[in-house]
């Protein structure tokens, strides 16, 4: 695999170089750039000849130039003293297929030296070259190091890290949020989702229980912002769970809500009787005025049953109007359920059909149906 066709296309400074190569059935491509002042000499036009020299070793290539762009053939003859060295310094599994990687990505003497020095010994040959064509350098493998996210040393974990840009400032920014002992993968769910240090502390302002990681990205893939949970905290919603916190928002259960309930006389409501009252469509409104109707011990998962079968308020008041007061909620339901209205009384009684024991019209419209 140490030579086979090149082609070379300028661009400005620098120079792509694709080269090719076949031994048996194994073939071999990577394209890669360098900088013009890399190569020696730099080719004139028509039949050159130049080399490509770095610590792994030296291309020779030869074939033709236009200034522009070329084609020809190279041979490649490593440095053995280069990778003598390497395997010294604890890189390991070194064969033919590393000394062209190692070519191509430019891992130098330097690079594996500063390795050793930031503890990255003994090291597989991939991650050396994956490391090298991160361009990761040594304050970077310092920081991570030491940072104290669990997993943040380990070169698998290290490669994410730059990939995805997140940068020491980013970490530090979290810690002072409250965030100490991440793990890799909660810090990189928290980058994607643009959770940082002042999303993190809104969230938590105010609350005696900060969310975790995971509570956190759910709030946020949910767009549940941080003022919808303040305002929680200030209803005195303060030790919600995430499911909490997640079936409230999905209801729009909002802070006012919540404090028409408490200015109607209910405080304290339990999160599940509130999602009932939403999916319900039972108002504030309607809890004062059952009050106001003389259902004072009337609990709030009754109004919402209540309201839910149809029974209104307004459909008490009716039958308060033809002299029935203090209706059992049994007996509401049962009327309703009937079909029994106080438009059906009243024309009972008008035919003589008088009882006080509103039962009595509910068998009546059951037997003549």
């Amino acid at each position: 695999m140490r030579q086979g066709t090149w082609l070379m296309t300028v661009d400005g400074d620098d120079i792509e170089i694709e080269i090719r190569a076949q031994s048996g059935d194994r073939s071999w491509r990577c394209s890669f750039t360098v900088r013009k002042s890399e190569i020696n000499p730099y080719p004139g036009q028509g039949t050159v000849e130049f080399k490509l020299v770095r610590d792994a070793g030296t291309i020779t290539f030869k074939g033709s130039f236009d200034g522009e762009q070329g084609l020809g053939h190279f041979q490649f003859q490593p440095d053995a003293s280069y990778f003598d060295e390497l395997r010294k310094m604890g890189v390991e599994d070194i064969d033919d297929h590393t000394e062209n990687s190692f070519f191509v990505v430019n891992v130098t003497r330097d690079f594996v030296r500063m390795l050793n020095r930031v503890g990255f010994t003994p090291i597989r040959e991939r991650d050396v070259a994956d490391l090298a064509m991160r361009k990761v350098d040594e304050p970077f493998l310092e920081y991570w190091k030491t940072s104290g996210v669990e997993g943040a040393g380990e070169v698998h974990n290290l490669f994410m890290l730059k990939t995805l840009h997140i940068e020491p400032a980013y970490v530090e920014d979290l810690k002072k949020a409250g965030y100490m002992h991440l793990n890799v993968e909660q810090l990189i769910q928290l980058k994607r989702q643009d959770i940082d240090g002042n999303y993190i502390r809104a969230v938590n302002s105010g609350s005696s229980m900060p969310a975790t990681p995971g509570e956190l990205m759910v709030y946020k893939m949910m767009n549940i912002d941080s003022g919808y949970l303040a305002s929680l905290r200030k209803a005195g919603y303060d030790h919600l769970s995430q499911s909490e916190i997640r079936q409230l928002s999905s209801a729009h259960v909002t802070a006012d809500f919540i404090k028409g309930f408490r200015d109607a006389g209910f405080s304290d409501i339990p999160v599940r009787t509130l999602m009932l009252l939403k999916m319900r469509n039972a108002s504030p409104e309607d809890a004062k005025s059952f009050r106001d109707l003389g259902y004072s011990d009337l609990d709030l998962n009754q109004m919402a049953n209540l309201k839910n079968e149809g029974i209104t308020p307004a459909f008490i008041n009716s039958f308060h109007k033809i002299g029935y007061d203090k209706i059992p909620v049994n007996t509401l339901l049962m009327l309703k359920m009937s079909g029994v209205d106080a438009d059906y009384v009243a024309k009972m009684k008008a035919k003589g059909l008088n009882s006080p024991d509103l039962m009595k019209y509910v068998q009546l419209k059951r037997e003549f149906n």
